[in-house]
């Protein structure tokens, strides 16, 4: 069995498979290594905003607290490795879209929908042809103290 020179080894990873932790651990590794492993962070880069964009606004939420923490990182070793690579683009767009969803105003208030201002009834219009009763007031009866 010989040795294919021009086979392609790249290594590809699936991100989805990988839980929160993992890729946390993963993106340790990838920045320790070689600087080869560089282009990885960059595609780590890619999966953490279309992640982000899956989420929207449900980021705030304190379920997605692991992935918020990783995000965090994934920036932080991409503005450490942008001599390296260029991923300036990269970088500008996860702190565009973190900024974003994390905290400027929701779209839609989740609380409850604005409350409406109580119609007021119109006057009724008397019709001059329609006879009213009149009615002739009570006298009202004197109330007694009871000592």
């Amino acid at each position: 069995m010989s040795f294919d020179s021009g086979a392609d080894y790249t290594l590809e990873i699936d991100y989805d498979v990988f839980t929160i932790v993992e890729l946390r651990s993963v993106l340790k590794m990838l920045y320790y290594s070689s600087s080869f492993c560089y282009i990885d962070i960059c595609l780590m880069g890619e999966y953490i905003i279309h992640k982000m964009d899956d989420l929207g606004y449900r980021l705030r939420n304190r379920e997605n607290r692991g992935l918020v923490e990783l995000v965090v990182e994934v920036f932080e070793k991409l503005k450490k490795i942008k001599k390296e690579i260029d991923c300036n683009a990269m970088i500008y767009d996860i702190h565009h879209k973190f900024n974003h969803y994390m905290y400027s105003d929701l779209e839609v208030s989740p609380v409850a929908s604005p409350v409406k201002s109580p119609m007021k009834n119109a006057p009724e219009i008397m019709d001059p042809t329609k006879e009213e009763k009149v009615s002739i007031p009570k006298k009202m009866k004197k109330a007694f103290r009871r000592s």
